[in-house]
């Protein structure tokens, strides 16, 4: 799935006598960083041929991933699982993630009449995600851009873990979108002068689901957060600064 759908994927690959024993993948994006268009050059998968892990081919694979990194960016990202922790450290990388989770009881809220309504993502809706995602992150540090490319790809994703992808509306007019998984919202984006009705949306909608809580995925500055901090709340943080 990665291969077939990743858009702007870059591959080096590392051969002897013609056999591949490595490959680093690198992912070409644009973000934001305090209003700075940025060119950004992503490492993500890293394979070695386990005969060869203790040779020089990952030094070898590494020196072309720099010098690319070096011609093609103005900034490079390390995506990286927990296992990898630590590695690109020496490097002069440093852990950028805070993992956050906002966690809100909706039990106590009392449930307010609210014209909100959601339905299910169609093809239709597809100039909607965009319009809202940048919206709502545009005040944020270092939000990716995201090309039609880019959509079709999260899309698909989406699609295969079998997420949730809703389209608020108020009066019949789309002010919104978010994506959750149970009761775990992973991402929103929406009409900021709507925060409150957005907000009173999720509270309903998932009490009628019989969740007593909802978790937010969204990040501790989003713009929702400091609305739903008005209510009682609980916040998990894990800082890795040598990692993440």
């Amino acid at each position: 799935f990665f291969f077939k759908n990743m858009p702007e994927l870059k591959c080096l690959i590392l051969k002897e006598n013609n056999e591949c024993i490595g490959i680093q993948c690198i992912i070409d994006r644009a973000l934001e960083y305090f209003g700075i268009n940025c060119h950004v050059a992503c490492m993500s998968y890293t394979a070695i041929n386990p005969n060869y892990q203790n040779s020089c081919a990952i030094d070898i694979i590494k020196k072309h991933m720099f010098n690319y990194i070096e011609d093609n960016s103005d900034l490079s990202l390390g995506f990286a699982r927990k296992v990898m922790d630590n590695y690109w450290y020496p490097y002069g990388y440093r852990g950028i993630t805070n993992f956050c989770e906002l966690s809100l009881p909706i039990k106590s809220i009392v449930s307010s009449r609210n014209k909100v309504k959601s339905r299910t993502f169609t093809k239709n809706d597809r100039s909607l995600l965009s319009k809202f995602y940048d919206q709502t992150h545009v005040g944020l540090i270092g939000p990716f851009q995201r090309t039609n490319k880019i959509w079709d790809y999260y899309l698909k994703k989406y699609k295969q873990n079998a997420l949730n992808l809703h389209i608020m509306e108020l009066n019949n007019k789309p002010i919104g979108y978010y994506i959750f998984s149970e009761n775990i919202v992973l991402e929103i984006g929406y009409d900021l002068n709507k925060s409150k009705q957005v907000l009173m949306h999720i509270v309903n909608k998932f009490k009628n689901l019989r969740y007593n809580d909802v978790i937010f995925k969204i990040g501790k500055e989003h713009p929702l957060s400091n609305m739903l901090m008005r209510y009682e709340h609980s916040i998990k943080m894990r800082y890795v600064w040598r990692g993440g």
